[in-house]
């Protein structure tokens, strides 16, 4: 609630910090945001894991199914590099070698 916190992200982080409102009406809007919660955060964990593991936040599609192939071919170079390394007797997870 802050506006010397939020100027401060803005400009040393360039972060742009929304702050939702309270709503001290009732407790029927608190039952609501707790169920949107609930469906909110399986959505986000999604979301981080596409993130980390696969570097979804570069990767320049423009359409649904632009995303799907984008990650199927990321998926299938990972298990090739795992594959390549059971065959040659090195460490699965040393992939990095691969990378271009």
């Amino acid at each position: 609630m802050s506006k010397k916190l939020v100027q401060a992200a803005k400009s040393l982080l360039g972060l742009t910090l929304l702050i939702r409102p309270r709503d001290y009406k009732g407790r029927f809007v608190a039952f609501v945001q707790h169920g949107l919660d609930k469906v909110r955060k399986p959505i986000e964990g999604v979301i981080w894991v596409l993130t980390e593991n696969f570097g979804l936040e570069h990767i320049l599609v423009r359409s649904d199914i632009g995303l799907y192939r984008r990650t199927q071919a990321k998926a299938t170079a990972f298990s090739l590099g795992r594959y390549f390394n059971e065959v040659l007797g090195m460490a699965p997870m040393d992939i990095t070698r691969y990378a271009v």
